[in-house]
């Protein structure tokens, strides 16, 4: 049936196929060759070079076995031939992963691998499987994309709406003061003002955790900068940034996007928990072709061994988001802090495929 070429509305018609196409097992090629040394010893199909094609048209329509079985199992036949097809220009484009299945038709071809598996080739299997793993990955993006939006919704109510509500009570108030008492009145005032101009501060954090376009305008490092200016300016906080430049010219904008959202979420972490006077960025060269990103503070750490324990037993939702984020850079997270001794995170970037396949050869 590997033989056959399926019409679509068409006679179906013979094909030739590479031999390693017709033995999916390589356990079973010896099987195979004889089976098909019996059929060309009959003049049912010729070989060469390591091929094989029915010996004539005319044998996929008046062979009564060959017409049954194509008969009966042209759907399957259909969706395999699809899957081998798509796996082999899969390879082609150098296993790009825009090539890969997704939604109906991946859901559609497992169907189908789920009851024949043991036909499918070496690059077939693997061409699925990325397919599953690419699929999923790209649920978990979504899932956390919208997680992200469900935060970023609360952080608009706390640092926008509510301050507007607060506002309008306070506004009010002030003018039925003006009537009674204008020295409480002008007091009153004074708290809109500064209630207003809190407001305003973080209706821009806002904006810059929404999209930070400073960062696709401009790159990394006026990114971070802008970042730090705005904690500064918001929290009294303050973080200094120290980067390489040539490292960063060696990063596309999508990694210099998780390299940003991988400081950001580290650097919140340790302004609203670690208690730190001073938080360090940096992003230097490391072993060849690495480069190391590092946050640093001098707060008040924590205990390791329980911070483990309770990210294995429930998840910590920082420390999941800050390891995605690397995997995403092909890196490792490291951490390291202890009570009184503040916290570093450090993420080890490769630069380059060999830096990439030292780094996956040590995780």
């Amino acid at each position: 049936m590997r033989l056959t070429e399926l019409g679509e509305g068409t006679q179906d018609t013979r094909r030739r196929a590479a031999l390693n196409e017709l033995v999916p097992d390589p356990a079973r090629r010896a099987e195979v060759e004889a089976v098909l040394k019996t059929l060309a010893d009959a003049r049912l199909v010729t070989t060469e070079k390591d091929t094989a094609e029915v010996a004539h048209e005319a044998l996929i329509r008046e062979w009564p076995a060959l017409r049954e079985w194509l008969n009966e199992n042209h759907e399957r036949l259909r969706v395999h031939r699809q899957l081998r097809r798509d796996a082999e220009e899969w390879l082609h484009l150098n296993r790009d992963k825009g090539a890969l299945y997704r939604g109906a038709r991946l859901a559609q071809t497992l169907d189908w691998a789920n009851d024949y598996a043991d036909e499918m080739s070496l690059i077939e299997y693997e061409f699925l499987e990325e397919s599953q793993e690419i699929h999923q990955k790209e649920i978990e993006a979504m899932e956390k994309q919208e997680e992200d939006r469900r935060v970023l919704a609360k952080d608009f109510h706390d640092e926008v709406i509510s301050p507007i509500a607060a506002l309008a009570m306070r506004v009010n108030f002030a003018r039925r003061l003006l009537e009674r008492d204008p020295a409480a009145a002008a007091e009153e005032l004074l708290k809109i003002e500064e209630l207003a101009r809190k407001t305003t501060r973080g209706g821009r954090k806002m904006i810059f955790a929404f999209r930070p376009l400073v960062l696709e305008s401009k790159g990394l490092r006026a990114a971070l900068e802008a970042m730090t200016e705005k904690i500064q300016e918001t929290f009294g906080q303050e973080v200094v940034i120290e980067v390489n430049d040539n490292i960063i010219a060696q990063l596309d904008m999508g990694k210099q996007g998780v390299i940003f959202n991988i400081v950001d979420e580290a650097v919140n972490n340790a302004r609203k928990h670690a208690q730190a006077t001073h938080i360090w960025v940096r992003l230097k060269p490391s072993e060849r072709g690495l480069a190391l990103l590092e946050i640093r503070d001098d707060g008040i750490g924590f205990d390791m061994d329980k911070m483990k324990s309770s990210y294995e037993n429930r998840g910590s939702l920082g420390m999941i988001n800050l390891k995605e984020r690397a995997e995403l850079l092909n890196g490792v997270l490291q951490l390291q802090s202890k009570p009184g001794a503040g916290t570093r995170v450090s993420v080890h970037i490769p630069l380059t495929e060999e830096a990439t396949e030292i780094i996956l050869h040590r995780s």
